[in-house]
Formats: C-alpha cells, structure tokens, sequence
C-alpha cells in the first residue's frame, strides 16, 4: 500500500520535472490556476450568393483576440460571451493560455480515455468541441481542471434571410398606392383604394399573422406617399393642402387650415415642413409658415414619393432627411435633402443642403417607382420598382444602401431580395419593426428578413 502511495506521488514528480530547467529554483506551491486565454488568428468560410441565386465560397481570416474568453474561476469554465463569426474554421486554432503553476495539459471532454497532451502555445487545438484543460501546480500535488468551450455563430451574421409570410393577402388586391409604417406594435399599411384610404393592420411581432382593412376617415384626396411618422403619431397631407394627424391610421384630425400646393414633407419635435407653391417652408403649429433657407434652386426639391426621417446622429447631431423624386421627366436619379444642427443651435433658421449627383459622387439614389426608403442598421436602404425615364436594371433587383447619411446610395453586392421579387413591378412598400425584421409588401405578397447579427442576443 505504502508503495503505491510512494508511486503515486513520484509519477507526477516524474512529469513535471520534464518541463523544469536544470539550473531553475523551483518554488514548490500549490498555485494552480488559469488567468487569461487569448484566441489567434482564425480563418473563415465566406458564402455568397449573386443577384440571381448561385453560391459561391471563399475564404478570409479575422482577429480574433477581440472576442474576450471569460475565465469563471469558481465554476471552473473558460468561454466567449460574444460568439465569434458564423463561418470561421475553429478545428485548428492557436491559443494563448496564461496560467500559473508547473504544467499544463489538454485533451477533449468527450473523451476521457483520451491521454492528455502537454499544451504547447505554439500547435493548435481543435475547439468544435469543448475541452477539459488540466493544470497542475508546483507542489506535483494540487490541480484544477477547467472547461473551454468556443461559442461560434451558427448562422451567417451579414447575411439578410427572407421568409415569405401571410398567404392570405386580399387587403392588397385594390391598393393602387400603399405605404406601411409600424404603429403601437403593428404593421399597418396605409392604400388608397377604389373605396377611399383604408388602412390594412397586423401583429408587428408574429412572424405570421392575419391582416384586417378598415376604413379612415380621410379624403379620397389623400396623398398617401406623403405619410410621416413622429413616434406614435402619423401625420398626411391632401391634394387641397390639408394636413392631418392620426395615432392609430384609422381616425384623421385635420390641422391648421387647406393650403392650395400644400405638400407635406417631413415631421420633426418642433416643426412641420412643406413644399408651398414650390418652396420649402416650415410651421410650429400647421398654420403659420416661415419660408426655409436652401443651398440651391428649390427647382431640385421633391415633389412625390417622399419619405423624411428625423433622427439623432452618434455625434449629438440632429438632422433631417429628404428624399423624393421630381416630377421631371429627365430625371434618372432622385432628390436627397438634408438638414443638421447641433445643440448650440436653433433647428429653424439653418439652412438646407442639397446632395448632387457629380462626376466625384455617381452613386445618387436611383429615381425608382414607388420608391421607398427605411432606415436600418444605422444606414438606409431605398428599394423600388422599375426605374423611372430610363434605366436597364429590373424592379426589386437591387438594396441602393447608404452609409453616409444619403450622400451616396450603391447597391450591395452581398445583400439581397428575396429572389421572387425580382421583377415585380407594382405596388410596394417596406417598414422595419422593433425586432429589427424589415417587412416588405409588394404585389400582395408579404416578406420579413432580418440580419442575422440584429438578432443576437449581446450577453
């Protein structure tokens, strides 16, 4: 018995003194622990997919020392709380581990039979599974035993997937113009039909659901493609020049007095804006107008199909963009407006800026029919239907993204539509949700996609 405890205490004596030099002054503790675990460089396997469906793969490598291994040293487990890239090639990966004690040794945890291998920072591991790392410490005697575990996305986080949704989609059959927001939770859709503007409404949330049409109290004169949203409530214009509020998009309270030309185009906290016989003005309350200052002719302002949005960049500026065409029949590209101001400054009296197509900036927003324009991704997103006085490109073929605040619109080269769309010429109109899925209406069909990485849950 005494030998067998003499020969238990020797082996591990034994395999750690292989790792000691000869003319080091070994401490003999019981320190035993992991500090830190710090992932290499990891390649990756990129799929794509072109405008007309066919995959394609290569492959990159990423940096992956930013996705932080959290060591648990009560629990004993070492993982990432932020999985790393859908796609990376984890079955060879160099990892730096900083430990104190004498050893260190590896081997899967789903296979304990295994014998362990002495960690060398310089050969890779296979992390598909979990490993039980084993560290011992300089008495030969203490030790502790730790799981690492890699967590990796499972699907693609760039990639935008799309699910067609809602069969049943007759509330569209007689909408000849449409424009959908998301009001209170819902997906409401705004149409002018041959019965008057109706409003068609599901669940914002529910991946299916089933629409319901109601009638609004709103003149048939409505012009639908001038709906605005400023949090909960919805504000519209008519062709007489009237302005109306509404926070459910059924009943309509007209504000201030008609207006002949009157067209509304934006809606922020202070102020309503309008193009007025041709020129942009700006009200506090609907019924007083101040005429607003512009960079260029008012000739290049929008004059249908216009969508505004009012937000607050990262820097603590407050802008407002508009976007539209005009009516002119030259136009291939539409008109993009903007307006920006900083804390120390009044919103009323600056002055407006006109983004032009030049030779230096090609990429305008297309002049599409029925364009539309969402905000996404901290961007935005125009999609359409056939150009509009020329173009070769086909309807819904492309997203014409912005990255700079709608100076530049280019259509992306990974990120697509659903391909049943391509062609589709009628009707259409897209909102996004508070779950971050876009949700497109177009020829009675109903879409939702997301990003995959919007919907990650940050732990």
């Amino acid at each position: 018995m005494r030998k067998s405890l003499y020969l238990l205490f020797f082996m591990p004596l034994l395999l750690l003194s292989s790792c000691w030099k000869d003319d080091e002054e070994t401490v003999q503790d019981n320190y035993c622990y992991i500090s830190s675990v710090t992932l290499g460089t990891i390649k990756r396997a990129i799929h794509t997919t072109d405008s007309i469906g066919n995959d394609s793969i290569y492959y990159t490598t990423f940096t992956a020392s930013s996705y932080r291994m959290t060591v648990d040293q009560r629990a004993q487990t070492i993982e990432n709380r932020d999985s790393i890239l859908y796609g990376a090639v984890v079955s060879s990966v160099l990892a730096t581990i900083t430990y104190e004690g004498a050893t260190l040794h590896w081997r899967p945890v789903d296979e304990p039979d295994t014998e362990w291998t002495l960690y060398d920072s310089s050969d890779s591991l296979d992390l598909r599974k979990p490993l039980h790392l084993l560290v011992y410490a300089n008495d030969a005697q203490s030790y502790r035993l730790y799981t690492l575990k890699l967590n990796v996305h499972q699907q693609e986080g760039d990639s935008l997937y799309w699910n067609h949704v809602d069969e049943e989609t007759t509330v569209f059959s007689n909408m000849s113009e449409m424009r959908a927001t998301m009001n209170k939770g819902m997906l409401k859709v705004l149409g002018q039909t041959p019965d008057g503007i109706q409003v068609a409404t599901r669940s914002g949330i529910a991946s299916t659901g089933k629409w319901t049409l109601a009638a609004t109290n709103l003149p048939e004169t409505t012009i639908v493609s001038t709906l605005h949203q400023l949090g909960d409530n919805l504000y519209v214009s008519s062709s007489e020049g009237t302005i109306y509020m509404s926070n459910d998009a059924i009943t309509w309270t007209q504000l201030g007095q008609n207006i002949p030309t009157l067209t509304l185009l934006a809606v922020s906290a202070n102020f309503y804006y309008a193009l007025i016989e041709g020129l942009l003005y700006s009200s506090p309350n609907a019924v007083d107008w101040t005429m607003e200052s512009l960079d260029s002719s008012s000739e290049y302002l929008p004059g249908s199909l216009i969508y505004s949005r009012v937000y607050d960049q990262d820097n603590g500026n407050h802008r407002i963009l508009i976007c539209g065409n005009r009516d002119v029949e030259t136009d291939t590209t539409a008109v993009v407006w903007s307006k920006v101001w900083y804390d120390d400054m009044k919103e009323e009296g600056t002055e407006w800026t006109y983004y032009t197509q030049t030779p230096e900036n090609p990429y305008a927003c297309p002049c599409l029919k029925y364009l539309t324009i969402i905000p996404y991704d901290d961007r935005m997103i125009a999609i359409g239907g056939d150009p509009v006085n020329g173009g070769t490109h086909k309807a819904m073929d492309h997203l014409y993204i912005s990255n700079d605040h709608g100076v530049t619109w280019k259509a992306d080269s990974e990120l697509h539509l659903p391909y049943e769309l391509l062609g589709v010429s009628g009707p259409l109109t897209a909102a996004v949700d508070d779950n971050n899925f876009i949700w497109i209406i177009a020829n009675q069909q109903v879409w939702r996609g997301r990003l995959n990485r919007l919907g990650f849950v940050r732990q």
